[in-house]
């Protein structure tokens, strides 16, 4: 008989959760309703597991046979070779569930060095899990002993524990250690989902996820807390959400690597917990790549799991990692194909062989791809490089600097850079670079980079630039060399305000004011320019007291810099640097964020929120900042979207 353990617990945690999503949903204002709970408690965790497509076995995944029996003292959940460990936010809103959810699996795991994980079965012998928690190079390579104890409840082991007989994760993990690969799974030698139950892993659209009633919820083992006891986390929505990665705030700690983001109605599978940054916790997104790596290796080692895929998303192109598989199973796989991507079946799929005898389904549905392709403008020749994890470090503590104290409402100020990349790590074509290849990663409010200057040391400022956006959408003049330009139109792109707005001014009105002479020093700032760049002198401005405070005249460029603006970028506040909140300028150098202006400073009137205001505005090489007097302390001057509007105008969608 199937037993559902964690169903003797529903009311207890329903309650539990609901609590959190309320304080959340109530502090946020938002008018978004809780998930239902309860559901995640009685839903069936006994999914329909249907024949999939014969792939060619083993060309994207590697997979590891583990030899001898594990008994679960051999595996110290110790912390030893522990990875940067997944944050707290304060408070810890996390709660213990118990009895404990049946689905969700405690890991200790030994190599060269031991630590613990967490897991989700999402198949009758598969458990899901980070790639890190597998194969590391602390381990020596593959781990050599796994403990898997599903529903593990403190010392009770109501599903018993059990030897991990494969482990399987992606090539591209063991060839480059990047993030957008940190996933991966085990099979178990007895099929305990079949008490247990199992997930279905989900791959839903970027609109899906980003949806403000998505309320993720991870459920996981924290190393902080009494070993094997499971604790759970609820939010409203996610922070961010890239091509291969999901930003939370959803609390975890390091023994939760490899924890499931459960999300949407159906309570998919929809990310594995698998690092931090200096702002938020980050998890691997379930995505049709995974799914199809998954069905690769499982039509080589006969396992079995449950997914879905939206029916709108594209393929991704293939990948062409190679196979160097050491597994030595001997199980016999016999699959079926189904139909194409373009079907139209909302039904789960999953792929299967003889494995387990008892999988019937009817769905037909699949879907397959692998590597998500990065935009380039007109690439070099030769092979897209690899990110270097350093460049997301250099970037996090550029961002942790003005930001971070933003996000954790230390202060409140206006965003430098804005709450989460909205992208991954990318190249960019740039004739200096190393290889002709650019790192970059894009915020709300501009593009960070790496310089293109080897001898810039990664501990000085300046190993991070911010590109001169603002000037590149003036001019129309995309910038990929130090010396190279591809021409395009200029940006017809509002510099501030709604996007709807059709009369404020965009990037490209500024194109015929960037030679104006400058106002002499000390004059009160009363010019006004419409969207056509037509600029009058409008005498009432004078109320607001904004005036030339700075000039800059190097080769080129001679402008004065507006008072608000002055004093911002040479202000005083609290920054966050080597792990503490100090009190020191905001800039090191007053122009490192925003470059030099470019033109003078001018009033417009700006829709906002619907509503018609004078917003001072001034453009800067790499920024465009607004002065709007009627806003809160802190947020009078801020800096325009540039990130976004570049992004926009370079690729032509958002990511």
């Amino acid at each position: 008989m199937r037993r559902r353990y964690a169903s003797v617990g529903s009311i207890v945690l329903a309650v539990l959760l609901i609590v959190i999503a309320t304080t959340q949903v109530m502090a946020s204002g938002s008018a978004a309703q809780s998930p239902d709970l309860a559901a995640f408690q009685s839903r069936t965790r006994f999914p329909a597991l249907a024949p999939v497509h014969d792939s060619s076995p083993g060309s994207l995944m590697q997979s590891h046979r583990i030899e001898g029996q594990v008994d679960q003292q051999d595996a110290d959940p110790g912390s030893d070779g522990r990875l940067v460990p997944q944050a707290v936010f304060s408070p810890d809103e996390r709660v213990q569930i118990t009895p404990s959810i049946s689905t969700v699996v405690y890991l200790q795991i030994q190599g060269q060095v031991s630590r613990t994980c967490t897991g989700v079965m999402i198949g009758p012998a598969m458990v899901l899990t980070a790639a890190h928690c597998l194969h590391h190079p602390d381990f020596g390579g593959f781990a050599s002993k796994v403990v898997a104890i599903p529903g593990s409840d403190g010392d009770a082991s109501p599903f018993g524990v059990h030897e991990a007989q494969h482990l399987s994760v992606p090539n591209a993990w063991i060839e480059t250690q990047s993030p957008d690969w940190d996933w991966g799974f085990l099979t178990l030698a007895t099929p305990v989902g079949e008490e247990t139950g199992y997930e279905t892993i989900g791959a839903l659209t970027t609109s899906a996820l980003r949806s403000s009633d998505l309320f993720p919820l991870t459920i996981g083992y924290p190393s902080g807390k009494p070993a094997g006891t499971q604790w759970a986390a609820l939010e409203e929505r996610l922070s961010s959400v890239s091509d291969t990665e999901l930003s939370t705030r959803l609390d975890a700690d390091a023994g939760q690597h490899g924890s499931p983001i459960y999300g949407g109605d159906e309570f998919w599978v929809v990310g594995i917990m698998s690092r931090e940054t200096a702002s938020s916790n980050r998890a691997v997104r379930v995505r049709l790549a995974m799914i199809d790596h998954l069905l690769d290796s499982c039509a080589e080692l006969g396992c079995t799991f449950s997914y879905w895929a939206d029916p709108s998303l594209e393929p991704e192109p293939t990948a062409t990692s190679t196979q160097t598989s050491t597994s030595t199973s001997t199980s016999t796989t016999t699959t079926t194909s189904t139909t194409s991507p373009s079907s139209t079946s909302t039904a789960t799929q999953t792929a299967t062989t003889t494995q387990t005898a008892t999988s019937t389904s009817t769905s037909t549905a699949t879907a397959t791809s692998t590597a998500t392709a990065v935009p380039t403008e007109t690439p070099p020749v030769g092979p897209t490089p690899t990110p270097s994890q350093d460049s997301m470090v250099a970037f996090d503590r550029t961002w942790a600097r003005t930001d971070k104290p933003v996000w954790e409402t230390v202060v409140n100020r206006t965003w430098m850079w804005g709450p989460e990349p909205f992208t991954e790590l990318l190249f960019e074509q740039y004739a200096e670079a190393d290889g002709g290849w650019r790192t970059v990663i894009y915020y709300d409010k501009s593009r960070m980079e790496i310089t293109s200057d080897p001898n810039v040391p990664q501990e000085s400022p300046w190993y991070v630039t911010n590109g001169l956006l603002a000037t590149e959408l003036i001019t129309g003049r995309m910038q990929v060399g130090n010396n190279a330009f591809v021409e395009r139109d200029p940006a017809q792109v509002n510099v501030a305000g709604d996007p709807d707005d059709e009369t404020g001014p965009t990037y490209a009105t500024f194109l015929g004011v960037l030679d104006a002479a400058p106002a002499a020093d000390g004059a009160l700032l009363t010019q006004r320019i419409d969207r056509n760049g037509n600029v009058t002198t409008d005498a009432s401005l004078e109320q607001h007291g904004a005036y030339a405070a700075y000039r800059v005249q190097v080769p080129g460029l001679d402008h004065q810099v507006a008072s608000p603006f002055w004093a911002f970028m040479t202000s005083t506040g609290t920054i966050y640097e080597n792990g503490d909140y100090l009190t020191a300028q905001l800039f090191e150098n007053p122009f490192y964020a925003t470059g030099y202006p470019i033109t003078e400073a001018y009033w417009a009137t700006v829709k906002v929120a619907g509503t018609y205001q004078d917003v001072l505005m001034q453009c800067f090489e790499r920024r465009c900042l607004t002065y709007t007097p009627g806003n809160a302390p802190g947020w009078e001057v801020e800096a325009g979207n540039v990130g976004q509007h570049y992004y926009r105008w370079r690729y032509g969608v958002m990511p």
